[in-house]
């Protein structure tokens, strides 16, 4: 029976995507730990969640190769709730606190219960599951509830300053399998570049595509269709002989069976304001416009968002900035006492 404060694992959540590494039980797997989850949520959308599971990824697998001296499991779980996460460690004889107070778990200036600790204040769930010779201690983040409305807006703007289209705005979109091979070509793929869809099915995208970068020194076709997400230009060849320059929008997905495939969609260059994404900075406001007149802050630019309202909050994000420009394993900032007289974590 759990303790208090920690919730037993269930298996009701539909799992939709798994990706698992294992880490040596050396420092310097905690970043690569990091780097890892991050990189998977990224690759899956999840990055409203991205902070708050790289912070407690870092925790654990810092229990796992420093405090217990084993090699680190990291397994992420998608599901249709959110992501869980499970960090384990080969020494099970280690036992791990399970009351709910927070005295329980070691207070701040402790080595060991930081990582329960933070489960508790920032999992949705959260357990530990013992074997003869594992142990993982896992939790889960939901994704939070995305209210239906508004996402970007742009200022009204005169007639003339629209972007230009034809009449009839084409949206080519086109999906590839996970060799490359075309398996979609919609009417609009038929009309802009001539061929029709049983012409093209089964071949290879990059027989049609005029690649604009020289292989070797940037990315190139194939590798761009394998990342998550991937914006740009580039050339279809027509079926006239013609190259139709294009602007593009690719977005790796995954199948209800599991499988990959890339949906690629493509406009005239000259219309590329239909697919291309709003240029954002951090001075941004929730209007998605700056206001008349203001400039970027630096710091802002810093620590890669708008800053915070609150001042631990803005402390946190300084830290969590500063040790991912570093890719040091963890960082800490002194602050003077009221008095002045001494430096505290």
């Amino acid at each position: 029976m759990a303790e208090p404060g920690v919730e037993t694992r269930t298996r009701s959540s539909v799992i939709t995507a798994r990706a698992a590494a294992s880490f040596d039980p050396v420092g310097r797997s905690v970043a690569t730990a990091r780097a890892f989850v991050r990189d998977t949520l990224q690759g899956w959308g999840y990055t409203d969640i991205v902070d708050d599971a790289v912070v407690l990824t870092s925790e654990l697998v810092t229990n796992a190769v420093v405090h217990a001296g084993t090699t680190a499991d990291v397994l992420c779980l998608r599901t249709d709730e959110g992501v869980r996460v499970e960090v384990g460690d080969r020494y099970p004889e280690r036992d791990v606190p399970l009351q709910g107070t927070a005295q329980s778990f070691g207070s701040p200036d402790r080595e060991g219960g930081r990582g329960l600790l933070l489960c508790a204040a920032l999992a949705s769930r959260w357990g530990v599951d013992y074997a003869p010779t594992h142990k993982h201690v896992w939790f889960q983040l939901d994704l939070p509830a995305r209210p239906v409305g508004i996402r970007s807006a742009g200022p009204v703007l005169p007639v003339e300053h629209l972007p230009v289209a034809d009449g009839r705005v084409r949206v080519a979109v086109v999906q590839i399998d996970r060799s490359g091979a075309i398996n979609a070509w919609n009417e609009d793929a038929e009309e802009l570049f001539g061929y029709d869809a049983d012409q093209v099915t089964g071949k290879q995208l990059t027989d049609f595509a005029a690649w604009p970068h020289t292989p070797g020194i940037a990315t190139g076709i194939a590798d761009a269709l394998q990342l998550s997400r991937w914006e740009g230009s580039y050339g279809v060849r027509a079926a006239d002989g013609r190259t139709v320059p294009v602007y593009a929008s690719h977005l790796r997905v995954r199948d209800t069976s599991g499988e990959p495939s890339t949906v690629c969609l493509l406009v005239r260059d000259f219309e590329r304001a239909v697919l291309q994404s709003p240029q954002r900075t951090p001075g941004d406001t929730a209007k998605g416009s700056l206001s008349e007149g203001r400039t970027t802050d630096p710091f802002e630019v810093f620590i890669g968002s708008p800053a915070p309202d609150d001042l631990d909050g803005l402390l946190q994000r300084t830290v969590e900035r500063s040790r991912d420009m570093l890719d040091a394993d963890s960082a800490f900032l002194l602050l003077a006492t009221d008095d002045e007289t001494e430096l505290e974590v």
